[in-house]
């Protein structure tokens, strides 16, 4: 089996997500660059996307504004990678 190489985020632009809602304001950059470490470990753009999601809700690396980064992040990722999820406003805060 072929091995697939998909595009990630990086922490910058992780924080750059976070700095639209809540100003970007790190609580632990080990956790931020732990999640970053394990997106790329994992295997597949579907199962990379759904960690960068529950990682960052988890484990909260920002002081404010960690799943609405969660979610915008993957969107993120997804479109990077080819992918597109069409999710209308109302349900943007209801996924995390």
């Amino acid at each position: 089996m072929p091995k697939i190489y998909a595009k990630t985020l990086s922490k910058e632009a992780i924080i750059s997500i976070n700095v639209e809602f809540a100003g970007g304001q790190l609580r632990s950059d080990r956790a931020l660059e732990f999640i970053v470490w394990k997106v790329a470990e994992t295997r597949g753009v579907d199962r990379k996307a759904a960690t960068l999601l529950m990682e960052i809700s988890r484990r909260r690396p920002f002081m404010d504004g960690n799943k609405r980064t969660a979610f915008e992040s993957m969107l993120a990722f997804l479109e990077l990678n080819g992918k597109k999820m069409d999710v209308g406003e109302a349900s943007r805060f209801n996924v995390v």
